[in-house]
Order: C-alpha cells, then structure tokens, then sequence
C-alpha cells in the first residue's frame, strides 16, 4: 500500500452459531448442488473450492495467505451414520502429490497473527460481538450460511497502517480461531447432511495448478477433484 495517511476502514463479517451443531455451515441439498460428488458405502460427499475472491467474501481471516478452503458436505444415506474427522481428508496435486492434511484453526490463527504482524503496511484489527437476528431462517447461497432466526456473532477487522502491533495480539488470534472453528467442517458422528470448510497449506499456490481431494473413512476412498463452482447459486 502507498504511505501517507490512511483512515482506518471496518470490514464487518457476520456468522451463525446454529444450537444444536458443533460449528459448520447450512449444507446444500443434495451433493448434486455440489460441482463435484460422488455416492460410496453409505454415504455421498460433495466438493467445491472456494476461489480467493470467495474466500475474502466470506471470511475475515486473510486466508489467501498461504491456504487453500474447501467446502465439504457429508450426506450419509438414511438411517446410515458416520465418523467424521478431518484426519480423513487428504490434498493431492493433480500428479497425486501429497499436499497435507486439514490445517487446525488455532495453528492457521496463529499463523495469520505472525503475518499481520510482519506486514509494515497493513494491519488487521478483529474484533467479536454477539447478537440475535430474528425473522424465520433462510440459506444463503452466496454465503453458505444460514441467516435469521437465531444468535450470531459478529467478527469485524479494521485496516490500518504501521507496525502498532494491533492485529497481532492474543485476542486477535482469538477471534480469527473461533471464525475458522466455526466455519469448519464439524467433527464426530454424524446422521445426517453436515458441511464445512476444510483448510489446507500451501507454501505457493501454483496458477492453472488443480487438486483432489480423498475422503478415506469409507473403505475404499472416495477421491474428487475441488472445483470452484461456477454456477450461479
């Protein structure tokens, strides 16, 4: 960014916490809605990658630092229930190259702490607050989240310039951890359809560079290619 003065700019960014789920976001309805799908042992899982324009529209945290989102959604067949656990996942380059498994939010916060923390121009200011929005519910496509009808939080940062060391304290990492556990793909035994964000690290994000992603908690794994989807929704 250009020196000089700068006013300070609130980006505001609003998301549920659904009762009766650990984190998330609203499924869509069918793995069909999904750019990729596929139906194995029980259950249908359903892809999409988020491109770096979703991902500032849907989050604060500056994921495009270094990681890669990937929407997941489980939708186990009807009286069928799974384990999930994000250590089932996997990210491969399209020459089957290991890519890693699912980051933890408290690692991703902590990176992007230490990265807004060395950046001399910009600088991140999370804040959280807590609210109820009322009306009946309704799914968001753009978002994938569902809105109205309940709680929420409220997770803001401001842009600033200089090294005040705002961005980089203990509360900001915080924030940027809760967003990232909430939006996650939730973990544990699931009976029905349950979505989320997977994250993955890349030290370069090749251009025209694609990958697969490999579900192994099925037996025989499922593996599909993330796409963006192009799709109007």
């Amino acid at each position: 960014m250009k020196t000089g003065l700068r006013s300070l700019v609130l980006l505001s960014l609003t998301f549920n916490l659904i009762a009766g789920t650990s984190g998330g976001i609203q499924p869509r309805r069918s793995g069909a809605d999904y750019p990729q799908y596929e139906a194995k042992n029980g259950i249908t899982l359903g892809v999409a990658l988020l491109t770096p324009e979703q991902v500032r529209g849907n989050f604060v945290s500056d994921l495009n630092r270094g990681f890669l989102v990937v929407e997941v959604a489980v939708f186990p067949d009807k009286g069928k229930s799974i384990d999930l656990s994000h250590s089932d996942f996997l990210l491969r380059s399209r020459t089957k190259e290991l890519v890693g498994r699912p980051a933890d939010p408290k690692a991703i916060a902590a990176s992007l702490q230490r990265a807004a923390s060395s950046d001399r121009d910009v600088m991140l200011y999370p804040s959280a607050t807590i609210g109820y929005e009322s009306g009946p519910p309704y799914y968001d496509p753009v978002t994938g989240t569902r809105r109205g009808g309940g709680v929420y939080t409220g997770v803001g940062v401001g842009v600033g310039m200089g090294r005040s060391g705002a961005g980089a304290t203990d509360q900001d990492r915080r924030t940027m951890e809760l967003e990232l556990t909430e939006k996650g793909l939730p973990e544990g035994i699931a009976s029905k359809a349950v979505s989320g964000y997977l994250y993955f690290s890349l030290k370069e994000r090749k251009k025209g560079e694609t990958y697969h992603l490999e579900f192994t908690a099925v037996g025989e794994p499922i593996v599909l290619p993330v796409q963006p989807d192009k799709t109007k929704r």
